[in-house]
């Protein structure tokens, strides 16, 4: 589809996040843990340091009823039950920890925060634990760590909130008040999956701060009756990105998600946002969706695109006099892209705005929503509680298929063509139009003997509504065969150039398998005819000073060939355009971390892309190019061994670009 990322980017991530488990796991089913038991049943429990533990062990809590406990500076430890419950009437204060995990206790009538998050954790999971009324935050990692580019500088990194459980209670977890361009108390790569929350005790919001590369997944939030505290917020108020999905809401205020959506610029960050498959029925006040790029752009971040794909939302109501549709979008400046699709919407109180899609955005989002369906009543449709189509409902078969969502709310596969909304009924595939890739094999190019090999450029071909899968260079015409190497990538090299005319053709391929050609003119001109020796000089009158003889001129040397190609251990310099504008990239080859070095005196908004060999598109990033000389690090370790290409464009300057060898 137009825009979207692929689906092996969003693999990565998951597989990325779902990093802390499985470490854990291998962690202690290999070491020589021993379980240490600590607690009295009563009082305040406490472990500071590893003083006689090794990673791997397990500190198990005895039964009882405790007024709180502070763990700190643990490595690679288990804190649980020893088999009975555990209940803390206090706050437990988690310091610094890395790769531990925390399960299988209770929170019971707590004044103050459930569980404190102090210092930098990584890699950390809490589990199975249940919070009943607890007046402040069940999670709080609130704090000023300054974020200066370096993982090791996050609040938090690669944890895991797993089976929680939340009954009247506070947020999930509140990290930081401010916004991207605070740099403080940064998240990433954190998962919240399977939670329940039943009646909050918060304004509608359950995890607020800035998050990059969220997973949240598998909720199930209720709320019986009005919530009257008040704020324009969601059961996500965040600034960042990631991925929201199967999440079911029944009743409460607020969106689903508020989000100013944010990525950062370092590594290999996808920086959109994706929410789908998400049930959000019965609230008070507000839409599903808010979401805006505002303040995206500072030193660490960058804006992303947003998909907001197969989702219901019904019975809404607006006790404000505002609206409760379910995408309202702010603004969208381009490059970045909001798309709305195949949502379902019935009975939302709108006061006359639209029901699906609201525009906010002050004319700068481009209205991309398509295959969306809206409905007065959910009669004859589906099911008001649960959100099933029911049989011959009007949604069934009305969607486009989207690859990177293979099941729907309920992991049912979607089989067959996409029903509208988050729920899969049924029903026979359906066409889906495609629009066609243009091909564009750049401008032509004249050379002078003995200049004889060029590069063809195809960076500018596209597809609208896709990506495209393959490039493929012939030549149509000239006075001898020149051979193109590589003749399967975006800008192949074309040698063995004669005196004359000749003629290149690119042909591009879409994800639909659809083709486009265009064709390029290269003239080789022969070079300039070698200047005469000058006359001899006339020979003056005889004299009697003595005749000095005038030595004849010598043509000019013919131009020294080209360098040869820099060998391979050595940084990739593209060839330098008049204006001295440099990619540079190094090391090369390179293993897990390559550099862009871009020398520029110009600066603006500068688009990098990565493409691999093929032409097929691997990652992109935006950001502000402020100086002269400005360096880009890429997270390559998950790539395949082999060439890629790195492309720069510097506000609507020529691109410039370098190719480097991963090993």
């Amino acid at each position: 589809m137009k825009g979207l990322l692929s689906f092996c980017g969003k693999l990565m991530f998951l597989r990325t996040a779902s990093i802390p488990i499985l470490f854990i796991v291998l962690n202690f089913s290999t070491a020589q843990a021993k379980s240490v038991l600590i607690g009295s049943g009563s009082g305040f429990v406490s472990v500071q340091n590893m003083n006689g533990l090794n990673p791997g062990d397990v500190l198990t809590i005895a039964a009882g009823n405790y007024t709180g406990g502070s763990f700190s500076n643990l490595r690679g430890i288990t804190i649980t039950n020893n088999g009975g419950p555990v209940i803390f009437n206090g706050t437990v204060t988690l310091n610094t920890l890395v790769e531990c995990q925390f399960s299988g206790f209770q929170f019971k009538n707590v004044a103050g925060i459930g569980i404190r998050w102090d210092g930098n954790s990584r890699r950390c999971v809490e589990k199975q634990i249940a919070f009943y009324n607890v007046q402040g935050d069940a999670n709080n990692a609130s704090e000023h760590n300054l974020y200066n580019g370096d993982t090791s500088s996050l609040k938090m990194y690669l944890c895991t909130f797993d089976s929680l459980t939340l009954f009247r209670s506070g947020l999930l977890m509140m990290a930081s008040w401010g916004g991207a361009a605070s740099d403080i108390c940064y998240m990433d790569s954190m998962i919240f999956s399977h939670i329940k929350i039943d009646s909050t005790l918060s304004n509608g919001t359950e995890i607020r701060g800035t998050f990059f590369r969220m997973d949240a997944h598998d909720w199930k939030v209720t709320y019986k009756g009005t919530n009257n505290v008040l704020g324009d917020v969601g059961l996500f108020y965040i600034v960042g990105n990631g991925y929201f999905h199967n999440i079911y809401r029944n009743g409460g205020r607020g969106y689903m998600m508020r989000i100013w959506n944010t990525g950062l610029k370092t590594g290999n960050n996808n920086t959109g946002t994706y929410f789908y498959n998400n049930i959000d029925l019965n609230s008070s006040v507000y839409g599903t969706v808010d979401t805006r790029i505002e303040g995206a752009e500072t030193q660490f971040t960058t804006g992303g695109n947003c998909y907001i794909y197969n989702n219901t939302a019904g019975n809404k109501d607006d006790n404000i006099g505002y609206w409760s549709s379910i995408a309202v979008v702010g603004q969208y400046p381009k490059p970045y892209s909001c798309q709305v699709r195949n949502n379902l919407g019935f009975n939302l109180k709108t006061n006359g705005k639209p029901p699906i899609t609201m525009n906010q955005s002050s004319d700068t989002w481009e209205p991309d929503s398509s295959n969306n369906l809206y409905f007065d009543k959910p009669d004859g449709v589906l099911d008001p509680v649960t959100g099933t189509p029911v049989v011959n409902s009007p949604v069934l078969g009305k969607g486009i298929s989207v690859s990177w969502i293979p099941d729907d709310h309920y992991h049912n596969p979607r089989t067959g063509a996409y029903d509208v909304g988050a729920v899969q009924h049924g029903g026979a595939p359906i066409a889906v139009s495609n629009q066609g890739p243009v091909a564009n094999a750049g401008s032509n190019q004249t050379i002078t003997a003995p200049a004889n090999s060029i590069t063809l450029n195809g960076k500018n071909s596209f597809d609208p509504d896709g990506h495209l899968t393959g490039f493929h260079w012939t030549q149509v015409s000239g006075p001898a065969a020149a051979p193109i190497t590589s003749d399967s990538i975006v800008d192949p090299f074309v040698s063995g150039l004669m005196t004359g005319q000749y003629v290149f053709e690119l042909t591009v391929t879409d994800d639909s398998s659809a083709t486009d050609k265009d064709q390029v003119t290269i003239i080789v001109r022969a070079p300039a005819a070698a200047p005469a020796p000058p006359a001899s000089p006339a020979v003056p009158p005889p004299s009697s000073a003595p005749v000095v003889p005038v030595a004849p001129v010598t043509p000019a040397a013919p131009a020294p060939p080209a360098a040869p190609a820099a060998p391979a251990d050595s940084p990739v310099v593209n060839k330098v355009p008049e204006d001295s504008d440099q990619l540079v990239l190094y090391p090369n080859p390179a293993h897990d971390i390559i550099t862009g070095k871009i020398i520029s005196k110009s600066n603006g908004t500068t688009l990098i892309n990565m493409y691999d060999m093929h032409g097929q598109w691997i990652l992109s990033s935006h950001f502000e190019k402020t100086g002269e000389t400005q360096e880009e690090k890429f997270n390559i370790s998950r790539l395949a061994a082999g060439v890629y290409i790195i492309q720069v464009k510097i506000s609507n300057r020529k691109p410039l670009v370098a190719r480097f060898l991963k090993n």
